[in-house]
């Protein structure tokens, strides 16, 4: 069995490069004990970086031996969204398409909040969270600067 979804090898990572250098202090390798998994860690922009706002890039494969990151506790953390109930909010959610819209059939949200500029959005955007929708799904609607909305499904953590 791979280790990952990405992984092209069963082979794991024998070298220790990356735990090796995710200890040196100011390197962009930090390893996160709590999910198992290394990260690329940046910054999108130097107003990020002033904010402490940081980006991840998971990393799946060692640079040096090329074999594959251990298995990443990410999903023993979070619950599932099954098709089916991917299925059932996305049929709840037919017809929204503006931030008016969202308000109107859903109500407040559970969370809002502004968030900076950052790729692939490079303007500032709306983030409504619905925590109350599902008993396993967190419903985060995205509004753009142009009034424009895009929804994810996110599985919610597992206490």
């Amino acid at each position: 069995m791979k280790p990952t979804f990405a992984s092209v090898t069963d082979e794991l990572c024998r070298c220790g490069f990356l735990g090796s250098v995710s200890s040196w202090p100011g390197k962009p390798i930090v390893f996160d004990p709590g999910l198992n998994e290394y990260n690329f860690h940046y910054y999108v922009s130097p107003e990020c970086a002033q904010r402490q706002e940081a980006s991840y890039l998971r990393i799946y494969h060692c640079p040096f031996c090329g074999g594959a990151m251990p298995e990443s506790a990410r999903d023993k953390m979070f619950m599932e969204v099954s098709a089916e109930e991917a299925r059932r909010i996305g049929e709840s959610l037919s017809g929204i398409q503006t931030f008016d819209d969202a308000l109107q059939r859903l109500g407040r949200p559970d969370y809002e909040h502004e968030v900076a500029a950052r790729p692939p959005i490079n303007a500032p955007f709306q983030e409504l969270v619905y925590t109350r929708l599902s008993s396993t799904t967190n419903v985060h609607i995205i509004v753009e600067s142009k009034g424009n909305i895009r929804v994810s499904l996110a599985g919610k953590r597992i206490k």
